[in-house]
């Protein structure tokens, strides 16, 4: 799911979704440009909020995912958007809402190639944390020793150059509630 989120110089954020096959980015306003109608755009990316404590814990180096990451969104700021669950976001929720929290923000790239087969998805276990038999394996790369790809198509590793707890600025936008999201496609 891809989305632009979009804030309001002085008011609660706007997402606007991309394709299905772009994620959701976020780009937080030090380095927003350009700033249209009074809108910067930034970058967003769903996530679990599980994955917090590796992620910023430096153990989780890969983000898995069935499409490969976009060109123009490697080596940007991108802004995490955490789910409790395994649900996607809805295509729409308004400023405060909930169902989701800015987790961090992280910079991305790689991720252009899948990978070649279940051998070299599973030799990556210690950087992108997915283990056999776990639910999001299963998501990905199906049952052990099933075909390959597994249901959902190709698998793509996304390199996590950085990462960096819940930022600063997120506090000031509405005292740091959700800013609305919509997704502009599917």
């Amino acid at each position: 799911f891809g989305c632009l989120l979009a804030a309001p110089r002085d008011r609660a954020l706007k997402v606007h979704s991309g394709p299905t096959h772009a994620p959701r980015m976020l780009r937080p306003p030090r380095t927003m440009l350009p700033i249209r109608r009074g809108l910067a755009t930034m970058l967003g990316l769903e996530v679990f909020e599980s994955s917090s404590a590796s992620l910023f814990g430096g153990e989780k180096k890969l983000s898995v995912r069935d499409f490969a990451l976009p060109s123009e969104y490697a080596n940007r700021n991108v802004v995490l958007l955490a789910r409790p669950s395994n649900a996607p976001l809805p295509d729409a929720l308004p400023a405060g809402a909930g169902g989701f929290s800015v987790l961090g923000v992280v910079q991305l790239s790689g991720g252009t190639a899948p990978y070649e087969n279940r051998q070299a998805f599973e030799s990556d276990v210690s950087r992108h944390q997915v283990p056999p038999g776990s639910e999001v394996y299963r998501k990905y790369a199906g049952e052990s020793g099933g075909a390959w790809p597994g249901p959902l198509g190709d698998v793509y590793a996304w390199s996590i150059d950085s990462a960096e707890p819940k930022p600063e600025w997120h506090a000031r936008f509405q005292g740091g509630a959700t800013p609305a999201i919509t997704r502009r496609h599917k």
